[in-house]
């Protein structure tokens, strides 16, 4: 199955339908997990449990958002789904392309500081962290 593309400092949408071995929608015994894994197989995110979607209106819909650090690079990875309903072993497999982009993600918040020798501007970052920057001089 084909996913999406992403930047990195992005978030890429993890989702998955649970069946069993008939291909009936079916709740898991426990929440399914995904892996990603970059080109060489080494695996970036391991067994990350997924949340239900919608758990009273659709029967074995997970998804979550997966925020792309800087851990990612640019390529293409694939991404392990599985689940078990009773003995049956479900899996399915994504490829999803992350494309260039800042690690530290968008700006959800953001401040001035006023100085007598400068303007600054503080900037938090979807990936929690802080980024400052001074304004250029006229």
């Amino acid at each position: 199955m084909e996913g999406g593309r992403y930047h990195i400092g992005g978030e890429a949408a993890m989702a998955v339908l649970t069946k069993d071995s008939s291909g009936v929608p079916t709740n898991p015994d426990s929440a399914p997990t995904y892996s990603i894994y970059n080109s060489a197989g080494t695996p970036i995110i391991a067994n990350r449990k997924m949340p239900p979607v919608e758990k009273l209106q659709v029967t074995g819909q997970f998804g979550c958002g997966q925020f792309l650090g800087y851990e990612f690079s640019e390529g293409t990875y694939m991404v392990l789904y599985k689940w078990t309903i009773g003995g049956f072993n479900g899996a399915e497999i994504e490829n999803i392309e992350v494309l260039p982009g800042d690690g530290g993600g968008d700006n959800i918040a953001m401040a001035i500081l006023r100085k007598p020798h400068a303007t600054f501007v503080l900037r938090q970052l979807t990936s929690g962290k802080l980024a400052a920057g001074r304004n250029p001089s006229a």
